[in-house]
């Protein structure tokens, strides 16, 4: 059932913006089916528009996801991806960090609802600007990553967006190829000599996708980390669009 503008209105001045939102959330009523993600990457996800209000892009969503752990394992992360539609724009989110690169949006489980047991969920909601039909989605919660053994050496890891807090091992002279969004500043290591910068090109504020490569030079653990970035930060009064940080540890054996 969509709910009008002014019913919404009416609920968030009685109870409050961000109460209003978790309500929104949590509210039986449904103004168009789920969308179900695949669960190729260890994980399964629904997208549900909890209410909405106009048409087209002057109108607006509420929505609300559920990711669901359809692994084997119990697993300490997730994130969530899909395709925003033409007109469509995040307004604000609960539950996740969500951010935005040219049409796709990412969310990226909180710090308290990553650790999922097999066949549990998490929920995260959100408001968009403009109303369209709910959104597939892919997600990944690293569940399918081979635990096997490292890479020969000489091979190429190539990490990205969904690869967030993940762990990877090389050999020495094999190489990382970080490859993420253009609002991500270029990566730091966390200990010198293990990982040797080659390239490093695009990345925040180029306007570029970010792509960087390392080589496996020595035996040891580094983690590679980085966050997202955008010009309003740096004006006299910063804009409150949160930083989202990435990172991925890696150990190199010989």
């Amino acid at each position: 059932m969509a709910l009008s503008r002014p019913s919404v209105v009416g609920l968030c001045a009685a109870i409050g913006g961000t109460a209003a939102a978790a309500a929104l959330a949590m509210s039986p009523a449904v103004a168009d089916g789920g969308s179900v993600a695949s669960a190729a990457g260890g994980c399964g996800a629904i997208a549900r528009v909890e209410a909405q209000w106009g048409s087209g892009p002057s109108g607006g969503q509420v929505l609300t996801v559920s990711v669901t752990n359809t692994s084997a394992a119990t697993t300490t992360k997730w994130a969530v991806a899909w395709a925003l539609g033409a007109g469509r724009r995040i307004v604000s989110a609960w539950n996740a960090a969500v951010s935005t690169s040219g049409g796709t949006a990412t969310a990226i489980n909180a710090s308290h609802n990553g650790i999922l047991a097999p066949g549990t969920s998490a929920t995260f909601g959100m408001q968009l600007s403009g109303v369209g039909p709910a959104p597939a989605l892919s997600c990944d919660n690293g569940a399918t990553t081979p635990t096997s053994s490292p890479p020969p050496s000489g091979t190429d890891v190539t990490v990205t967006e969904a690869d967030n807090r993940g762990t990877v091992r090389l050999r020495v002279g094999g190489a990382l190829v970080v490859s993420l969004a253009s609002n991500y500043l270029p990566p730091t290591l966390s200990t010198a000599g293990v990982l040797v910068p080659r390239d490093n090109a695009g990345g925040y504020p180029t306007g570029q996708p970010l792509v960087a490569r390392y080589v496996a030079a020595a035996a040891g653990t580094v983690e590679v980390s980085t966050r997202t970035d955008i010009a309003c930060n740096h004006q006299p009064t910063p804009c409150p669009s949160p930083s989202v940080p990435w990172s991925v540890t890696v150990t190199v054996t010989n």
